[in-house]
Formats: C-alpha cells, sequence, structure tokens
C-alpha cells in the first residue's frame, strides 16, 4: 500500500493515529514514512509502510488511557 503526505495511518499492531508528514524512496526502493502524531506532546517516528495500515482520526478523550504506559 502506498502512503502520502497527509494521509491518517496507524501501526498494524494499535496505537494512536498518526499522520504522515514525508514519504522517502530511494533508487533501489527502499521506502520510509515519517509519521508525526500528538499524545500529550508532540511525538515523530519512521516506519516502513508494512507496518502501517490506514487509519481515521479519532478525539484525544477516545484515545485518553487507552496508551497509558502502565506503572
Amino acid at each position: 500500500m502506498s502512503f502520502k503526505v497527509g494521509d491518517i495511518v496507524q501501526l498494524k499492531s494499535g496505537g494512536p493515529p498518526m499522520t504522515v508528514t514525508e514519504v522517502n524512496t530511494n533508487l533501489v526502493g527502499y521506502c520510509e514514512i515519517k509519521c508525526q502524531w500528538f499524545f500529550g506532546k508532540m511525538e515523530t517516528g519512521t516506519f516502513t509502510p508494512d507496518v502501517l495500515i490506514p487509519s481515521e482520526p479519532r478525539r484525544f478523550e477516545e484515545l485518553k488511557g487507552a496508551f497509558s504506559t502502565p506503572v
């Protein structure tokens, strides 16, 4: 699946919705997708397309507590 800047995606394993901010493909076809999301603070990560799926935006209230780190 191909993604473009502005798409809303999510990790296949779960997590908050993320916005695609960059798509980089090198000369041999290796692709990296840079994403940004806000969950208490602005976060950024780089992923390969095979670990991402399309997602729908969700309100913070729906996500609150869903991805908290156990203490």
